[in-house]
Protein backbone atom coordinates (compact mmCIF):
# COMPACT_ATOMS: atom_id res chain seq x y z
CA UNK A 1 0.00 0.00 0.00
CA UNK A 2 1.30 3.34 -1.40
CA UNK A 3 1.66 6.21 1.50
CA UNK A 4 -1.61 8.63 -0.24
CA UNK A 5 -3.78 4.86 -0.07
CA UNK A 6 -2.79 4.26 3.63
CA UNK A 7 -3.19 7.65 4.62
CA UNK A 8 -7.14 7.42 2.80
CA UNK A 9 -7.86 4.75 4.37
CA UNK A 10 -7.33 5.86 7.90
CA UNK A 11 -9.15 9.17 7.26
CA UNK A 12 -11.48 6.50 6.70
CA UNK A 13 -11.60 4.81 9.76
CA UNK A 14 -11.66 8.44 11.64
CA UNK A 15 -14.71 8.96 9.84
CA UNK A 16 -16.47 5.77 10.11
CA UNK A 17 -15.81 6.73 14.16
CA UNK A 18 -17.04 9.26 13.81
CA UNK A 19 -20.14 8.24 12.04
CA UNK A 20 -20.64 5.67 14.68
CA UNK A 21 -20.39 7.82 17.35
CA UNK A 22 -23.05 10.22 15.81
CA UNK A 23 -25.37 7.22 15.48
CA UNK A 24 -25.04 6.23 18.42
CA UNK A 25 -25.98 9.78 20.20
CA UNK A 26 -29.21 9.70 18.34
CA UNK A 27 -30.11 6.63 19.49
CA UNK A 28 -29.76 7.39 22.66
CA UNK A 29 -31.93 10.71 22.90
CA UNK A 30 -34.45 9.99 19.76
CA UNK A 31 -36.45 7.74 22.28
CA UNK A 32 -36.26 10.09 25.08
CA UNK A 33 -37.66 13.06 22.81
CA UNK A 34 -40.62 10.60 21.71
CA UNK A 35 -41.18 9.70 25.75
CA UNK A 36 -42.04 13.27 26.70
CA UNK A 37 -45.49 13.22 24.35
CA UNK A 38 -46.33 9.90 25.52
CA UNK A 39 -49.49 10.75 28.23
CA UNK A 40 -50.98 7.71 30.27
CA UNK A 41 -48.26 5.50 30.26
CA UNK A 42 -46.53 5.60 33.86
CA UNK A 43 -49.71 6.86 35.11
CA UNK A 44 -51.38 3.42 34.23
CA UNK A 45 -48.46 1.83 36.26
CA UNK A 46 -48.72 3.71 39.19
CA UNK A 47 -52.30 3.35 39.44
CA UNK A 48 -51.92 -0.72 38.87
CA UNK A 49 -48.93 -0.57 41.34
CA UNK A 50 -51.32 0.77 44.03
CA UNK A 51 -53.89 -2.02 43.45
CA UNK A 52 -51.41 -4.48 43.52
CA UNK A 53 -49.41 -3.77 45.88
CA UNK A 54 -51.33 -1.61 48.51
CA UNK A 55 -54.80 -2.69 48.08
CA UNK A 56 -55.93 -1.49 51.53
CA UNK A 57 -55.30 2.13 51.95
CA UNK A 58 -57.69 2.73 54.49
CA UNK A 59 -57.10 5.50 56.78
CA UNK A 60 -55.05 4.68 59.76
CA UNK A 61 -53.94 1.47 58.33
CA UNK A 62 -50.43 0.16 57.86
CA UNK A 63 -51.31 -0.10 53.86
CA UNK A 64 -51.85 3.60 54.10
CA UNK A 65 -48.85 4.38 55.65
CA UNK A 66 -46.82 2.18 53.41
CA UNK A 67 -48.42 3.46 50.62
CA UNK A 68 -48.00 7.09 51.43
CA UNK A 69 -44.07 6.35 52.13
CA UNK A 70 -44.07 4.96 48.73
CA UNK A 71 -45.13 8.10 46.85
CA UNK A 72 -42.91 9.89 48.91
CA UNK A 73 -39.93 7.80 47.32
CA UNK A 74 -41.15 8.20 43.91
CA UNK A 75 -41.60 12.28 44.20
CA UNK A 76 -37.99 11.80 45.97
CA UNK A 77 -36.59 9.78 42.91
CA UNK A 78 -38.02 12.90 40.78
CA UNK A 79 -35.56 15.00 42.57
CA UNK A 80 -38.48 16.65 44.47
CA UNK A 81 -37.74 17.77 48.33
CA UNK A 82 -40.74 16.13 49.41
CA UNK A 83 -42.87 17.73 52.50
CA UNK A 84 -44.64 15.16 54.76
CA UNK A 85 -47.72 17.04 57.01
CA UNK A 86 -48.96 14.62 59.77
CA UNK A 87 -51.42 15.41 61.78
CA UNK A 88 -54.36 13.83 63.97
CA UNK A 89 -57.87 13.91 63.92
CA UNK A 90 -60.88 11.42 65.40
CA UNK A 91 -57.54 9.45 66.91
CA UNK A 92 -56.17 8.52 63.42
CA UNK A 93 -53.11 9.60 62.27
CA UNK A 94 -53.20 11.49 58.34
CA UNK A 95 -50.43 11.83 56.29
CA UNK A 96 -50.29 14.39 53.37
CA UNK A 97 -47.85 14.25 50.82
CA UNK A 98 -46.18 17.73 49.15
CA UNK A 99 -43.84 18.57 46.47
CA UNK A 100 -43.09 21.51 45.23
CA UNK A 101 -41.61 22.87 41.91
CA UNK A 102 -40.85 26.77 42.07
CA UNK A 103 -41.84 28.49 38.68
CA UNK A 104 -40.64 32.21 37.84
CA UNK A 105 -43.30 33.48 39.78
CA UNK A 106 -45.47 32.80 43.73
CA UNK A 107 -48.74 32.20 42.33
CA UNK A 108 -49.61 28.89 42.89
CA UNK A 109 -51.31 25.78 41.05
CA UNK A 110 -52.09 23.14 43.52
CA UNK A 111 -52.78 19.75 41.81
CA UNK A 112 -54.32 17.06 43.98
CA UNK A 113 -55.41 13.45 44.43
CA UNK A 114 -56.40 11.45 47.33
CA UNK A 115 -54.15 8.32 48.19
CA UNK A 116 -56.10 6.43 50.61
CA UNK A 117 -59.58 4.19 49.70
CA UNK A 118 -62.37 2.72 51.50
CA UNK A 119 -62.38 -0.26 53.61
CA UNK A 120 -63.65 -3.84 52.23
CA UNK A 121 -63.64 -5.21 48.93
CA UNK A 122 -62.46 -2.13 47.30
CA UNK A 123 -58.94 -2.00 46.00
CA UNK A 124 -59.28 1.32 45.49
CA UNK A 125 -58.15 1.14 41.51
CA UNK A 126 -60.28 3.68 40.34
CA UNK A 127 -61.02 5.51 43.27
CA UNK A 128 -58.16 7.03 43.52
CA UNK A 129 -55.28 4.88 41.99
CA UNK A 130 -56.12 6.49 38.97
CA UNK A 131 -56.21 9.91 40.29
CA UNK A 132 -52.22 9.31 42.17
CA UNK A 133 -51.34 8.19 38.99
CA UNK A 134 -51.85 10.66 36.94
CA UNK A 135 -50.86 13.04 39.41
CA UNK A 136 -47.31 11.10 39.60
CA UNK A 137 -47.27 11.47 36.14
CA UNK A 138 -47.48 15.10 35.97
CA UNK A 139 -45.41 15.55 38.67
CA UNK A 140 -42.39 13.35 37.03
CA UNK A 141 -43.01 14.96 33.51
CA UNK A 142 -42.63 18.65 35.83
CA UNK A 143 -40.17 17.86 37.59
CA UNK A 144 -37.59 19.58 34.74
CA UNK A 145 -39.90 21.46 32.41
CA UNK A 146 -39.70 25.61 33.52
CA UNK A 147 -43.32 26.83 34.46
CA UNK A 148 -44.61 30.78 35.01
CA UNK A 149 -46.26 29.73 37.76
CA UNK A 150 -45.13 27.56 40.78
CA UNK A 151 -47.03 23.66 41.14
CA UNK A 152 -47.38 21.78 44.75
CA UNK A 153 -48.33 17.83 43.70
CA UNK A 154 -50.62 17.20 47.33
CA UNK A 155 -51.37 13.82 47.70
CA UNK A 156 -54.00 13.77 50.36
CA UNK A 157 -54.79 10.80 53.11
CA UNK A 158 -58.35 10.75 54.63
CA UNK A 159 -60.55 11.57 51.66
CA UNK A 160 -62.83 8.62 52.49
CA UNK A 161 -62.69 9.34 56.20
CA UNK A 162 -65.83 8.94 58.19
CA UNK A 163 -65.78 13.01 58.67
CA UNK A 164 -65.02 13.39 55.02
CA UNK A 165 -62.37 15.54 53.47
CA UNK A 166 -59.76 14.98 56.25
CA UNK A 167 -56.35 15.62 54.45
CA UNK A 168 -57.82 18.29 51.85
CA UNK A 169 -59.25 19.84 54.77
CA UNK A 170 -56.07 20.07 56.99
CA UNK A 171 -53.94 21.52 53.93
CA UNK A 172 -56.11 24.08 52.34
CA UNK A 173 -57.35 25.39 56.14
CA UNK A 174 -54.13 25.91 57.53
CA UNK A 175 -51.26 25.21 54.46
CA UNK A 176 -52.14 26.88 51.51
CA UNK A 177 -51.43 31.23 51.04
CA UNK A 178 -54.66 32.35 49.31
CA UNK A 179 -52.62 35.49 48.25
CA UNK A 180 -51.24 33.68 45.66
CA UNK A 181 -52.99 30.73 45.00
CA UNK A 182 -53.93 30.52 41.75
CA UNK A 183 -55.99 27.42 41.33
CA UNK A 184 -56.74 24.10 42.13
CA UNK A 185 -56.80 21.10 40.12
CA UNK A 186 -58.74 17.79 41.83
CA UNK A 187 -58.11 14.70 40.26
CA UNK A 188 -60.27 11.77 41.73
CA UNK A 189 -61.62 8.73 40.03
CA UNK A 190 -60.46 9.53 36.38
CA UNK A 191 -60.17 6.37 34.23
CA UNK A 192 -62.82 3.46 34.48
CA UNK A 193 -66.31 5.94 34.37
CA UNK A 194 -67.96 5.70 31.10
CA UNK A 195 -67.18 9.43 29.92
CA UNK A 196 -64.70 12.00 31.36
CA UNK A 197 -66.36 15.14 32.81
CA UNK A 198 -64.88 18.38 33.95
CA UNK A 199 -66.62 20.59 36.51
CA UNK A 200 -65.55 24.00 38.07
CA UNK A 201 -66.83 27.16 39.63
CA UNK A 202 -69.53 28.36 42.02
CA UNK A 203 -72.74 30.47 42.31
CA UNK A 204 -72.68 33.07 44.15
CA UNK A 205 -76.32 34.59 44.32
CA UNK A 206 -77.46 32.96 41.54
CA UNK A 207 -74.17 34.17 39.13
CA UNK A 208 -71.04 31.86 38.47
CA UNK A 209 -67.94 33.00 39.43
CA UNK A 210 -64.36 31.64 39.45
CA UNK A 211 -65.26 29.53 36.70
CA UNK A 212 -61.85 30.54 34.70
CA UNK A 213 -59.96 26.90 35.46
CA UNK A 214 -62.44 24.99 34.05
CA UNK A 215 -63.00 27.10 30.82
CA UNK A 216 -59.55 26.85 30.29
CA UNK A 217 -59.87 23.08 30.46
CA UNK A 218 -62.33 22.39 27.89
CA UNK A 219 -60.73 25.40 25.51
CA UNK A 220 -57.80 23.23 25.88
CA UNK A 221 -59.92 19.82 25.45
CA UNK A 222 -61.54 21.18 22.41
CA UNK A 223 -58.17 22.17 20.61
CA UNK A 224 -56.47 18.53 21.43
CA UNK A 225 -60.26 17.44 20.08
CA UNK A 226 -60.66 15.03 23.14
CA UNK A 227 -64.32 15.12 24.79
CA UNK A 228 -64.68 16.63 27.53
CA UNK A 229 -68.09 16.17 29.08
CA UNK A 230 -69.75 18.83 31.74
CA UNK A 231 -72.08 18.58 34.55
CA UNK A 232 -75.60 17.97 32.80
CA UNK A 233 -78.13 20.76 33.98
CA UNK A 234 -81.27 19.80 36.11
CA UNK A 235 -79.84 15.75 37.28
CA UNK A 236 -78.07 16.74 40.65
CA UNK A 237 -78.07 19.14 43.12
CA UNK A 238 -74.70 21.12 41.79
CA UNK A 239 -76.09 23.28 38.97
CA UNK A 240 -73.96 23.24 35.91
CA UNK A 241 -71.04 23.37 35.59
CA UNK A 242 -69.96 23.19 39.41
CA UNK A 243 -69.14 20.82 41.45
CA UNK A 244 -68.71 22.07 44.80
CA UNK A 245 -68.43 19.04 47.20
CA UNK A 246 -68.12 15.22 47.41
CA UNK A 247 -63.88 15.57 47.02
CA UNK A 248 -60.98 17.43 47.81
CA UNK A 249 -61.80 20.40 45.90
CA UNK A 250 -64.15 21.06 48.74
CA UNK A 251 -62.08 22.72 51.30
CA UNK A 252 -60.20 25.01 48.37
CA UNK A 253 -63.21 26.37 46.86
CA UNK A 254 -64.33 27.77 50.26
CA UNK A 255 -61.51 29.29 50.65
CA UNK A 256 -61.95 31.23 47.16
CA UNK A 257 -59.36 29.54 45.25
CA UNK A 258 -61.33 28.61 42.00
CA UNK A 259 -60.85 24.69 40.98
CA UNK A 260 -61.05 22.29 38.28
CA UNK A 261 -62.63 18.68 38.82
CA UNK A 262 -61.52 15.78 36.66
CA UNK A 263 -63.27 12.79 36.92
CA UNK A 264 -64.61 9.52 35.01
CA UNK A 265 -68.65 8.91 35.24
CA UNK A 266 -71.74 8.59 33.63
CA UNK A 267 -74.34 10.99 35.13
CA UNK A 268 -77.69 10.52 33.58
CA UNK A 269 -77.92 9.10 30.27
CA UNK A 270 -80.94 7.31 29.89
CA UNK A 271 -81.82 5.85 32.85
CA UNK A 272 -82.25 8.19 35.97
CA UNK A 273 -81.36 5.69 38.37
CA UNK A 274 -80.15 2.37 36.90
CA UNK A 275 -81.08 0.71 40.36
CA UNK A 276 -78.36 2.69 42.34
CA UNK A 277 -79.63 3.33 45.89
CA UNK A 278 -76.67 5.51 47.12
CA UNK A 279 -77.37 8.72 44.40
CA UNK A 280 -80.22 8.03 42.45
CA UNK A 281 -78.44 10.26 39.95
CA UNK A 282 -75.09 9.31 39.73
CA UNK A 283 -73.50 6.12 38.79
CA UNK A 284 -69.72 5.14 36.52
CA UNK A 285 -71.03 3.16 33.87
CA UNK A 286 -74.05 1.56 32.09
CA UNK A 287 -72.08 -1.30 30.99
CA UNK A 288 -74.87 -4.25 32.27
CA UNK A 289 -71.66 -5.91 34.00
CA UNK A 290 -72.17 -3.24 36.70
CA UNK A 291 -75.88 -3.82 37.28
CA UNK A 292 -76.16 -5.38 40.54
CA UNK A 293 -74.18 -1.92 41.81
CA UNK A 294 -76.86 -0.07 39.68
CA UNK A 295 -73.63 0.66 37.76
CA UNK A 296 -71.73 1.93 40.64
CA UNK A 297 -67.46 1.02 40.35
CA UNK A 298 -66.42 3.01 43.29
CA UNK A 299 -66.59 1.76 46.68
CA UNK A 300 -67.56 -1.64 45.19
CA UNK A 301 -65.72 -4.69 44.73
CA UNK A 302 -65.74 -3.93 41.08
CA UNK A 303 -62.92 -1.14 41.79
CA UNK A 304 -60.65 -3.50 41.28
CA UNK A 305 -57.85 -3.76 38.77
CA UNK A 306 -57.91 -7.50 37.46
CA UNK A 307 -61.79 -7.17 36.96
CA UNK A 308 -61.83 -3.43 35.33
CA UNK A 309 -59.79 -4.45 32.71
CA UNK A 310 -62.03 -7.23 31.37
CA UNK A 311 -65.04 -5.57 31.53
CA UNK A 312 -63.57 -1.83 30.17
CA UNK A 313 -60.14 -2.96 28.17
CA UNK A 314 -58.72 0.24 27.34
CA UNK A 315 -61.00 2.68 28.91
CA UNK A 316 -59.15 3.58 32.07
CA UNK A 317 -56.41 3.81 29.57
CA UNK A 318 -57.43 5.99 27.50
CA UNK A 319 -59.46 9.13 30.02
CA UNK A 320 -56.10 8.60 31.98
CA UNK A 321 -54.29 9.68 28.98
CA UNK A 322 -56.28 12.26 27.95
CA UNK A 323 -56.78 14.29 31.84
CA UNK A 324 -52.87 13.58 31.62
CA UNK A 325 -52.37 15.73 28.44
CA UNK A 326 -55.51 18.35 29.31
CA UNK A 327 -53.80 18.88 32.58
CA UNK A 328 -50.06 18.94 31.09
CA UNK A 329 -51.05 21.71 28.26
CA UNK A 330 -52.67 23.60 31.19
CA UNK A 331 -49.32 23.59 33.62
CA UNK A 332 -47.82 24.73 30.67
CA UNK A 333 -49.73 27.32 29.68
CA UNK A 334 -50.71 29.24 33.11
CA UNK A 335 -49.54 32.48 33.74
CA UNK A 336 -50.43 35.03 36.40
CA UNK A 337 -52.92 36.36 33.95
CA UNK A 338 -55.08 33.33 32.77
CA UNK A 339 -57.73 34.25 35.24
CA UNK A 340 -58.29 37.15 33.08
CA UNK A 341 -57.56 35.77 29.56
CA UNK A 342 -60.15 32.79 30.31
CA UNK A 343 -62.86 34.79 32.22
CA UNK A 344 -65.36 34.54 29.46
CA UNK A 345 -67.83 31.85 30.35
CA UNK A 346 -67.71 27.73 28.26
CA UNK A 347 -70.67 26.95 26.26
CA UNK A 348 -71.50 23.12 26.64
CA UNK A 349 -71.95 23.20 22.74
CA UNK A 350 -68.44 24.17 22.49
CA UNK A 351 -67.78 21.05 24.01
CA UNK A 352 -65.73 19.01 20.82
CA UNK A 353 -67.29 15.65 20.38
CA UNK A 354 -69.69 15.91 23.15
CA UNK A 355 -72.95 17.13 24.17
CA UNK A 356 -73.90 16.82 27.48
CA UNK A 357 -77.38 18.30 27.41
CA UNK A 358 -80.58 16.38 28.12
CA UNK A 359 -83.20 17.71 27.62
CA UNK A 360 -85.86 15.51 28.51
CA UNK A 361 -84.28 14.93 32.04
CA UNK A 362 -86.71 16.12 33.84
CA UNK A 363 -89.04 13.86 31.92
CA UNK A 364 -87.67 10.73 32.93
CA UNK A 365 -88.96 8.95 35.59
CA UNK A 366 -87.85 7.30 38.66
CA UNK A 367 -87.26 3.79 39.15
CA UNK A 368 -88.39 3.21 42.71
CA UNK A 369 -88.46 -0.63 41.90
CA UNK A 370 -85.08 -0.77 40.78
CA UNK A 371 -84.27 1.22 44.03
CA UNK A 372 -86.07 -1.18 46.31
CA UNK A 373 -84.38 -4.24 44.50
CA UNK A 374 -81.17 -2.78 44.57
CA UNK A 375 -81.67 -2.01 48.82
CA UNK A 376 -82.28 -5.04 49.56
CA UNK A 377 -79.83 -7.04 47.83
CA UNK A 378 -76.43 -7.17 49.32
CA UNK A 379 -73.72 -5.88 47.31
CA UNK A 380 -72.00 -8.72 45.75
CA UNK A 381 -68.25 -10.09 46.54
CA UNK A 382 -65.69 -10.35 44.70
CA UNK A 383 -65.99 -13.68 43.86
CA UNK A 384 -69.48 -13.68 43.09
CA UNK A 385 -68.53 -10.74 40.33
CA UNK A 386 -66.22 -12.67 38.54
CA UNK A 387 -68.59 -15.54 38.86
CA UNK A 388 -71.31 -13.61 37.08
CA UNK A 389 -68.83 -11.96 34.73
CA UNK A 390 -67.46 -15.05 33.76
CA UNK A 391 -70.78 -16.52 32.93
CA UNK A 392 -71.67 -13.81 30.72
CA UNK A 393 -69.03 -15.04 28.24
CA UNK A 394 -69.14 -16.38 24.95
CA UNK A 395 -67.28 -19.76 25.71
CA UNK A 396 -65.89 -21.95 28.62
CA UNK A 397 -62.75 -21.04 27.67
CA UNK A 398 -62.96 -17.04 28.46
CA UNK A 399 -64.52 -18.47 31.71
CA UNK A 400 -61.37 -20.08 32.57
CA UNK A 401 -59.48 -17.39 31.89
CA UNK A 402 -61.69 -14.99 33.61
CA UNK A 403 -60.95 -16.63 36.94
CA UNK A 404 -57.30 -17.55 36.61
CA UNK A 405 -56.77 -13.67 36.02
CA UNK A 406 -58.79 -12.34 39.20
CA UNK A 407 -56.38 -15.32 41.13
CA UNK A 408 -53.20 -14.20 39.38
CA UNK A 409 -53.85 -10.21 40.50
CA UNK A 410 -54.87 -11.36 43.94
CA UNK A 411 -51.56 -13.42 43.90
CA UNK A 412 -49.29 -10.41 42.86
CA UNK A 413 -50.85 -7.71 45.38
CA UNK A 414 -48.90 -9.86 48.40
CA UNK A 415 -45.56 -9.01 46.77
CA UNK A 416 -42.57 -6.90 48.65
CA UNK A 417 -44.08 -3.70 49.06
CA UNK A 418 -40.38 -2.41 48.27
CA UNK A 419 -40.40 -2.95 44.51
CA UNK A 420 -40.65 -0.40 41.93
CA UNK A 421 -43.44 -0.45 39.51
CA UNK A 422 -42.86 -2.07 36.06
CA UNK A 423 -42.43 1.50 34.07
CA UNK A 424 -40.28 3.04 36.70
CA UNK A 425 -37.61 -0.32 37.24
CA UNK A 426 -37.93 -0.42 32.84
CA UNK A 427 -37.04 3.61 33.02
CA UNK A 428 -34.11 2.74 35.50
CA UNK A 429 -32.72 0.42 33.26
CA UNK A 430 -32.97 2.31 30.40
CA UNK A 431 -31.18 5.02 31.71
CA UNK A 432 -28.16 2.85 32.87
CA UNK A 433 -28.09 1.51 29.27
CA UNK A 434 -28.19 5.20 27.99
CA UNK A 435 -24.91 6.08 30.48
CA UNK A 436 -23.16 3.12 28.99
CA UNK A 437 -24.43 3.88 25.54
CA UNK A 438 -23.26 7.80 26.42
CA UNK A 439 -19.88 6.48 27.20
CA UNK A 440 -19.28 4.53 24.15
CA UNK A 441 -19.82 7.49 22.05
CA UNK A 442 -18.48 9.63 24.16
CA UNK A 443 -14.85 7.21 23.39
CA UNK A 444 -15.48 6.37 19.45
CA UNK A 445 -16.14 9.97 19.22
CA UNK A 446 -12.62 10.73 20.70
CA UNK A 447 -11.02 7.87 19.20
CA UNK A 448 -12.38 9.28 15.54
CA UNK A 449 -11.00 12.65 15.75
CA UNK A 450 -7.81 11.61 17.30
CA UNK A 451 -6.93 9.23 13.94
CA UNK A 452 -8.29 12.24 11.47
CA UNK A 453 -6.00 14.46 13.28
CA UNK A 454 -3.34 12.39 13.57
CA UNK A 455 -4.10 11.31 9.65
CA UNK A 456 -4.01 15.07 9.21
CA UNK A 457 -0.71 15.84 10.33
CA UNK A 458 0.93 13.17 9.04
CA UNK A 459 -0.42 14.17 5.10
CA UNK A 460 1.11 17.66 6.09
Amino acid sequence: MNKNNHFLAVGRIGQLFLLLSILMVLTIFAPSVQAENTYGTDAYYYMKYLNDTYPDREQGSEGNRQAGLWIQSQLQSMGYQVEQLVFEQDGITFRNYIAQKPGTSAQTVYIGSHYDNVPGASRGAEDNGTGVGVNLELARRFSQIPTQVTLNFCFFDGEESPTSLAGSCNYANLHVDTSTALLYINLDSVGAGDTLYAYGGDYVDGTLVRDWGYNMAQAIASRLNIPLSSMPEGVTPYPSPTRTEASDQYYFNQQGIPYVYFEANAWLQTDRTMGNPEKPYFYNSVNPAFASTGGQIIHTAFDDLSILEKILPGIMETHMAQTSQIVSQMLTQLTPDSPAAYDAPWQTSDISGSDTSDPDAAALPQTESANADSTSRPAPSAAEILTSLAASQASAENNTASTSTASSANAESDTDSSTMPTDASDSNRESSASAWAAGAAAVLLAVGAAILYRNIRHRK
